[in-house]
């Protein structure tokens, strides 16, 4: 008979799961075996557990499926944490497998026992593990149901070694998996259309919402009424090329002043925005007092659906315009900054492309140089827990092997999950690294002035600084096995990003910023 572990990956595998990124230990060999055996389910090794964590959650998030991570312990997933908390900001359906070992042999307290379902809880509202090998079929159904699709929910489930390895019956086919969000009530699409006749009008996109159909509706919306698109700081997914969005701007004071110029802002997918930190006197709130919030949707409902909705009912029907950027090519010679950058890489987009922003700080222009280049999907740090954007390139890389994925990343918070690179050049991924090297924190310098710590002293200033020694990122990724380049000029820059598209597999160039 088959063991629970065989019966367990090939139900995931028929539900329509067909990724693992896995970093086993004893306890999952019986998965690991039991993988042999599921042919659709491409098994992705991570160096770390935040590799994992990571690219499942980049995976989801572009594929729209549930992916696996498959993690050692409770100390594994206790290194895969952060991304796992930027998987549930970013409702990805990720499902989590950890092994475990037997009650029994917990009760010994032996090295590696630790409350797992209590680490668990920090990242996932379902966290389940099963007592006999015939909870197992339930439970893996009920993670799956919990999952859904993106926008989903990450779910957890703690399997013990010994129950796994028991020779079990078949499980029965899984149920259907095609989630149906709840659909908006006529009365919400009818409050947004009055909503008009009260002055200018934003929509926050989120969620459904910024997807490519939501984006669509969205932008025959603007084009027929004026209305503003944005789209939130980070954002789990967005699909550009569509229409124009404006990223909603990361400090307080900035959100507030670019919101307070409508009368009402709809929310669209997304919750109402607040401060990423308790700054005063905003208490909290990036949209002013003074101007109405109205929902139109919930993250859990089909905003895109409304959207479509509410674009018929304005009878919306013409395709929003792009204001073409009009500036001149920089010239070749010409030093790196963020802003020169920026143009350089929004102006050479292959099409297709998939964006991993991680930037930060450096790449705050891309957006706007990017804004009218070919359609491409961009995906931010839902969560702020850095090192999220080279998992979660190896991840997007995983599900569109058809498109080129270009990952923006901080030099700071790259250095959080530089084993990523080590799976790019294993696995062959289409990934080309563009490393922002300010060799700084420069998101904490800034942080510095605005509380008043002007200058800041030497402790402060070590704090914020990457040098003595800097990393030299080129050197970090041949030993990974990634082809590197470093460039200093927007000439440089362009030759190198517009050559890394015609190269099978991953490349990096560290662009050194002035």
């Amino acid at each position: 008979m088959p063991n629970t572990a065989d019966e367990l990956m090939l139900h995931l595998q028929a539900a329509g799961v067909s990724a693992c990124f896995a970093n086993p230990g004893t306890t999952e060999l019986s998965m690991v075996d039991a993988l042999e055996r599921c042919s659709g389910i491409r098994t992705v090794l991570g160096l770390h557990e935040t590799v994992c964590t990571g690219a499942a959650d980049g995976y989801s998030r572009l594929s729209g499926r549930p992916s696996l991570a498959l993690l050692h312990h409770g100390p594994g997933l206790a290194n895969g944490l952060a991304n796992l908390h930027n998987a549930r900001r970013g409702r990805s359906p990720v499902l989590t497998l950890v092994g475990e070992s037997s009650e029994e042999h917990n009760r010994l307290q032996p090295p590696l026992a630790c409350d797992a379902r209590a680490l668990a809880g920090t990242v996932s509202a379902w966290v389940e593990r099963p007592g006999t090998p015939g909870e197992v079929e339930g439970m893996v159904n009920e993670a799956m149901l919990h999952c859904g699709g993106y926008p989903g929910r990450p779910a957890v489930l703690l399997l013990p070694d010994p129950l796994l390895a028991t020779a079990c019956k078949p499980f029965a086919p899984p149920p259907p998996s095609e989630v149906q969000w709840p659909v908006v009530p006529d009365s919400r699409i009818e409050a947004a259309a009055e909503a008009f006749q009260s002055g200018p009008v934003a929509f926050l996109l989120a969620a459904s919402g910024s997807l490519a159909r939501g984006v669509t509706a969205a932008g025959r919306i603007s084009a027929e009424t004026g209305a503003q698109l944005f789209c939130e700081t980070f954002p789990a997914r967005v699909s550009r090329g569509i229409a124009p969005i404006t990223r909603m701007p990361y400090f307080p004071e900035a959100a507030l002043e670019a919101f307070s110029h409508f009368g009402t802002v709809i929310l669209a997918g997304a919750p109402e925005p607040v401060t990423f930190f308790d700054y005063t006197p905003t208490g909290g709130r990036l949209i002013p007092t003074e101007v109405r919030v109205l929902t139109l949707a919930t993250p859990e409902e089909d905003a895109a659906d409304a959207l479509e909705r509410l674009a018929a009912r304005l009878h919306a029907t013409a395709a929003a315009e792009f204001k073409r950027p009009d500036h001149d090519k920089p010239q070749a010679d010409a030093l790196l900054t963020p802003d020169l950058m920026g143009e350089v890489l929004g102006s050479s987009l292959p099409d297709p492309c998939v964006v991993v922003d991680e930037s930060l700080t450096s790449g705050r222009t891309f957006w706007i140089h990017s804004e009218s280049s070919p359609r491409h999907e961009l995906m931010a740090l839902t969560g702020g827990a850095i090192g999220q954007g080279l998992p979660c390139a190896v991840g997007a890389a995983v599900a569109s092997p058809d498109r080129r994925v270009v990952a923006l990343q901080a030099d700071g918070s790259g250095l959080y999950s530089l084993q990523s690179l080590w799976t790019m050049a294993r696995e062959r991924l289409d990934v080309t690294v563009v490393i922002c090297a300010n060799r700084a924190y420069r998101i904490l310098e800034l942080e510095l002035k605005r509380a008043g710590i002007r200058p800041p002293g030497t402790v402060a200033r070590r704090m914020c600084t990457l040098d003595g020694p800097a990393p030299n990122w080129v050197s970090l990724a041949d030993g990974f096995g990634v082809p590197g380049v470093r460039v200093e000029t927007a000439g440089q820059l362009e030759h190198a990003f517009r050559q890394s598209l015609h190269v099978p597999g991953p490349t990096l160039i560290e662009a050194i910023l002035t």
